[in-house]
């Protein structure tokens, strides 16, 4: 199964392979290979482990750290010398459809956040404190969600686009903590989100509406 079948939302994976690469400018980075769990699809994320004048990409490497506690941060070949153990590890991957920067004119999944699946939702290298402190108050866009509410299907990818019409003006950090805060307040029965029913999804909807 291909990349096409992955939509807007957030998905349990566990990573499947990981290649090292060099960057345009020639600095290192990882690519690291997910399969998503409950349908054998595919997708990349992508690390830089340096910056543009070669010092190390501190906030990078935290987060990957972060879903995956036994490396070290520096050893480029661990996780393919170690794939019995990196694939054990669970994350939960943010999944957004954009234009491919190679060709605009096709629509590719891009993995936005890679989080652990036991760890707190979106929650990066910063401290809620450290996210806020860049962060404007949120104007929630309620009449442009109306136009579209009664289109809107009890589908992830549906939930997805309203959500972001309503959230529209929020930074990312903001958008992870309030999707997550959303899902785990309709959730019913300890479900992870690739497993919600119609009726889960419905409950979110009704939740977007009375936002």
């Amino acid at each position: 199964m291909t990349t096409s079948k992955i939509q807007n939302g957030v998905y349990n994976a566990h990573l499947a392979g990981c290649e090292v690469r060099l960057s345009g400018n020639g600095k290192p980075m990882l690519a690291f290979l997910w399969r998503i769990d409950n349908n054998g699809a595919t997708v990349k994320s992508f690390v830089h482990l340096c910056l543009k004048d070669g010092s190390p990409n501190v906030k990078g490497i935290g987060l990957v750290k972060a879903w995956a506690p036994d490396w070290n941060g520096t050893d480029l070949y661990w996780f393919s010398e170690h794939m019995p153990l990196a694939s054990t590890y669970a994350v939960k991957l943010t999944v957004s459809v954009e234009p491919s920067y190679r060709d605009p004119s096709q629509m590719v999944p891009v993995v936005k956040w890679v989080n652990a699946a036991n760890g707190r939702w979106g929650r990066a290298l910063e401290t809620e404190n450290e996210a806020e402190e860049h962060s404007g108050p949120i104007t929630l866009n309620r009449e442009e969600l109306k136009k579209h509410l009664d289109a809107v299907q009890p589908t992830m990818q549906d939930v997805w686009r309203a959500f972001k019409i309503l959230f529209g003006n929020a930074t990312q950090p903001q958008l992870e903590r309030k999707w997550f805060e959303i899902l785990d307040a309709c959730r019913e029965g300890g479900r992870d989100v690739d497993q919600f029913t119609l009726a889960d999804w419905q409950r979110v909807i009704d939740r977007l509406a009375a936002e």
